[in-house]
């Protein structure tokens, strides 16, 4: 005879434990940032989940309830992710653009 238990979902904290030990997305991923970001006890950027590390850094915050000894990581974490050939632009106020004069039609494209 088969007897089969009870049934239930899982509360949103099962659910982001459940996604951070697998590794599968379980939730809406907005709402997991907010939640690693508690946990951990600092701001994540986004491609920091991807780095080898922070999975395991986060079930051991999960397993011993305290927040990571890790700082927020500063920009240039973020920039020696991108290749040395690539140019980068940051724009220091959203949707204010500054042409660059006198390179326009050149080679580069326009960036010096």
């Amino acid at each position: 005879m088969t007897t089969f238990g009870v049934i239930r979902m899982l509360t949103e904290q099962e659910t982001f434990e459940l996604m951070v030990e697998s590794g599968i997305c379980t939730m809406d991923f907005g709402r997991f940032h907010e939640m690693a970001e508690k946990l951990m006890g600092y701001p994540i950027w986004t491609h920091e989940f991807a780095l080898p590390g922070m999975r395991l850094e986060m079930e051991i915050c999960l397993l011993t309830g305290h927040k990571s000894k890790r700082e927020a990581s500063p920009f240039e974490t973020l920039l020696e992710l991108v290749p040395k050939e690539k140019i980068v632009v940051v724009l220091a106020q959203p949707n204010v653009v500054t042409p660059v004069s006198g390179n326009a039609g050149s080679d580069k494209g326009g960036c010096q």
